[in-house]
């Protein structure tokens, strides 16, 4: 769905499209409100943009850098599971060098699932971890 602000922008004032949206119209699933006229469109938006609004859509090219190391991403998901994942162990030391080593409590466990800001731009938020199954077991199977 194009609801974000920047790619509403991006497409009703200077007919660019993100990587997203065109992945989401290429799935059938751009949905929104048009930039141009306000109507909602529960799927089709680009088409609608381009055919009834005269817009000629190009690609926009958009790129997300991480201010903690070198990496630059062209979509804004790749970006974030990026800080998650490459600099949680910032965020594990961190909040490491914040507990008391002498009180290895369950109140630590809960620690780490605080949101930790790393700079002004990032701040890491901890998902608790889902439970995961081993292939092989008969979970949801029948005898």
């Amino acid at each position: 769905m194009i609801r974000l602000g920047l790619e509403r922008h991006l497409l009703g004032s200077h007919g660019l499209v993100t990587s997203s949206m065109q992945e989401a119209a290429n799935r059938g699933k751009d949905a929104g409100r048009c930039p141009a006229c306000g109507r909602v469109y529960q799927w089709k938006l680009l088409n609608h943009v381009a055919r009834d609004h005269g817009m000629t859509l190009k690609p926009a090219h958009l790129s997300y850098k991480c201010t903690v190391c070198t990496a630059t991403f062209g979509m804004y998901k790749q970006f974030e599971n990026h800080v998650y994942s490459a600099h949680s162990v910032v965020a594990k030391r961190v909040m490491d060098k914040k507990n008391t080593p002498s009180s290895p409590s369950s109140r630590s466990n809960d620690s780490l699932l605080k949101p930790l800001k790393i700079n002004d731009e990032i701040t890491i938020i901890p998902q608790p971890a889902k439970p995961t199954t081993r292939s092989g077991t008969s979970q949801g199977r029948g005898k």
